[in-house]
C-alpha cells in the first residue's frame, strides 16, 4: 500500500489521464490545480427519505478552492482509497455520519469540463431520520443545511452560491431525481 501522506502530512492523490484512468503517478494534493492535473473526488448525496431533502455543507471561508460555497459532502480520493472508501470516509470525517457500506449506492461520474480537472464519483444514501445534531468538521465546513432537491438544483444552475458547475453536474441531478422518484413509488 502506498502511503497517502508525505512528511508534512499532505495528502497524496492519483494522477488520472483525460479519460479518468490512473497513470500510475501520484502527486501532492496542493499541486493538482497549479499543474492542471486530472484527479478523482467523491460527492455524496445524503437524502432524507421523508422530506426529500439533501444535506449540503457550506465550505469553510478558509478553503483555498470555492471558499464559502455550498456543496455536497465529499472530497478528494487519496492514493490508497477506493472511491467507495473515500465517500464513506469523507461523510464520517466532515459530518460525522456513519453510512453502512451496503446502503451506499453508486450514482454516476461527472467528467471534467471547462473549469474543472476532477472526475467526480457520485454516491447516494437515503438516511431514514435526520440526526438531532450533526457534529461537523469546522476546519472544512462552516455550516450545514437540509435543502429540497429542486432548491439545490436552482442554486447550482445560478452558480453564485455553489461550488458545483451545472454543466458538470447536470447528469447527476437527472439521475438523482429519477432515483428519488423510484424510491417514492416503491415506498
Amino acid at each position: 500500500m502506498v502511503s497517502h501522506l508525505v512528511a508534512d502530512q499532505e495528502e497524496i492523490v492519483r494522477v488520472l489521464d483525460r479519460h479518468g484512468q490512473w497513470t500510475g503517478q501520484v502527486i501532492a494534493r496542493s499541486q493538482l490545480i497549479p499543474q492542471k492535473i486530472y484527479y478523482a473526488n467523491v460527492a455524496v448525496w445524503i437524502i432524507h427519505t421523508q422530506s426529500q431533502r439533501v444535506l449540503l455543507e457550506l465550505r469553510s471561508k478558509y478553503k483555498k478552492r470555492n471558499p464559502h460555497k455550498w456543496c455536497l459532502v465529499g472530497g478528494h480520493v487519496s492514493v490508497d482509497q477506493t472511491y467507495t472508501a473515500a465517500a464513506l470516509n469523507e461523510v464520517k470525517e466532515e459530518v460525522n455520519i456513519n453510512i453502512p457500506l451496503e446502503q451506499l449506492r453508486y450514482l454516476c461520474v461527472s467528467y471534467p469540463c471547462k473549469n474543472s480537472r476532477s472526475f467526480t464519483f457520485h454516491y447516494y444514501y437515503f438516511i431514514p431520520q435526520i440526526p438531532a445534531k450533526i457534529k461537523y468538521q469546522k476546519s472544512e465546513v462552516e455550516k450545514i443545511q437540509w435543502t429540497k432537491i429542486d432548491q439545490w438544483t436552482k442554486m447550482v444552475k445560478d452558480g453564485t452560491q455553489t461550488s458545483p458547475n451545472w454543466k458538470k453536474y447536470r447528469t447527476a441531478f437527472t439521475l438523482i431525481n429519477k432515483v428519488i422518484n423510484d424510491y417514492k413509488k416503491s415506498h
